[in-house]
Order: C-alpha cells, then structure tokens, then sequence
C-alpha cells in the first residue's frame, strides 16, 4: 500500500466519499474510481448493521467471521469500546452504531491504521472514535466496558510463515491466545464483557485460558458450514469477574 497517497487521502479527502455525496455525475464517478483503483482499494459494506467503508485488496477484508461477531456482540448506548486488532476499523464503525462512549481500535500494522482512520472520517466519527497504533502490551488506557476482537486464528508452526498483512492477520505471529486474553483481563473494567470469534478447536484452551485469569465464558455460539461435518468457529463472550455458568446457544448454520 501507497503509504504518502493514503495520507494524501486522509489530509485532502481526494476520494469521492459516496456518504457524503449520494448524488454525482459521471465524470466525478469515473474519477473516484480510477483513484480507487490506482490505489488498489475497494468500497465495500458490512450488512448488519450496515456499515460503508474502504478495503485494500492485499490486505486482511472482513469476512463472515467479521459479520458473525458484529451481530454476536452485545453493546450499550453507555459502554466504551476497544477492538482489538482493527485493521480497516469495521467494527470500531459496527460499535459505534450502538454506543455514544469512546470506541479505540488498537491496530499494529500502520497501513491498516490509515486505512481505518479514512474510514472512520468516511462517517464523520473523529470525535468519538480513535485509532492506536500500538501493540496491544504497550496500550496504557482507562479500562473500558467491552472489548471486541477478531483475532489471529493460527498458532506459528515450524513451517516458516511470510509476514505479510494477511499473514499477521490470520497467525499468531505477533499476538498469540495467551497474550490476547492476559490484555482483555487487563483493559477490561470488573463486569465488563467481552466477544471473540475464534477457531472451534481451539475452544478448550480459550475457556481455560479465560478461567485462568478469573473470566468466565458465559456464551458460547458454534458456527457451522452447511457442507461440513465439525463447527467451523465460535462466538465466545466472557465476562471479567464472574461466577460459573455458560450457556450452548443454538447453531448458525452457513448456506452456501
């Protein structure tokens, strides 16, 4: 990603922003485009709730986990907010949706962080919402209310990984389980809720994990594709400081 020209974009707003301009002519359309493209980024929507925002096409997009965890998670119109690992701040935008309080991204690849900051000015929410490009060890804020996340799903294994944005998205090369849930123990206020989508097999070790640091697993949501036999993953809110009981919920199950 062209680092200077995201910048340029964010400054100047070269961009044609759809939002802001339902109505335009064709010349203005061709030329947002072909910025668009030059660029190599997109201009997607995540359904529910529906939330218009920029892609890079060789970076990590949102996905069916991504939509499965925006609607599984529980926000009030008082709760503050930190997603851990942004990227493009989708669901930053997502939470946003339902709460008035401050909502953090912290995001530790710099080109994912200008993208989510375009997006989040896309929707005229600087006031409310913030990026930080940290690792998650190094965040020192205010405990918040509900933490999000969409994390790394891959442990590292002997076969040697590229650090690519995809890559970094999807293994553990900077951020594995352990870590993960050692920070949401840490930036979570007592009482205050947490949602994951994970691998179904790596369950156990989140629910042990969890219980470890005295969080409790009190919903757990398999998601399976219709063509295959085992869950595919899980939606999993734990709460900080709280007595023993998960619910099973009823399976969602993915057509394809």
């Amino acid at each position: 990603m062209n680092i200077k020209k995201i910048e340029e974009i964010i400054q100047k707003e070269l961009l044609f922003d759809p939002i802001k301009q339902p109505e335009l002519r064709l010349n203005q359309y061709a030329e947002w485009k072909a910025a668009c493209e030059a660029l190599n980024l997109t201009y997607d929507y995540l359904p529910k709730p529906r939330i218009e925002l920029y892609q890079h096409r060789t970076m990590f997009r949102f996905n069916t986990d991504t939509v499965l965890l925006a609607g599984f998670m529980r926000i009030h119109k008082h709760d503050t907010v930190l997603d851990i690992g942004t990227n493009n701040g989708v669901l930053v935008l997502a939470a946003a949706q339902y709460s008035d309080q401050k909502i953090i991204g912290v995001e530790l690849q710099g080109e994912a962080c200008l993208l989510a900051k375009k997006n989040i000015r896309l929707h005229k929410l600087e006031d409310q919402c913030s990026i930080l490009h940290q690792n998650i060890q190094d965040v020192d804020i205010t405990p918040v209310d509900v933490i999000i996340s969409n994390p790394p799903y891959f442990p590292l294994s002997e076969q040697s990984i590229q650090t690519t944005p995809k890559q970094m998205a999807r293994h553990e090369i900077t951020l594995n389980l352990k870590t993960l849930i050692d920070q949401i123990n840490r930036l979570l206020k007592d009482g205050g809720h947490c949602y994951l989508v994970h691998r179904a097999d790596r369950l156990s070790e989140i629910i042990e994990r969890f219980h470890a640091i005295h969080m409790e697993v009190k919903q757990v949501q398999p998601v399976y594709d219709e063509q295959k036999e085992d869950a595919r993953c899980v939606l999993i809110e734990a709460v900080k400081q709280a007595k023993c009981g998960c619910r099973l919920l009823s399976p969602i199950i993915i057509k394809r």
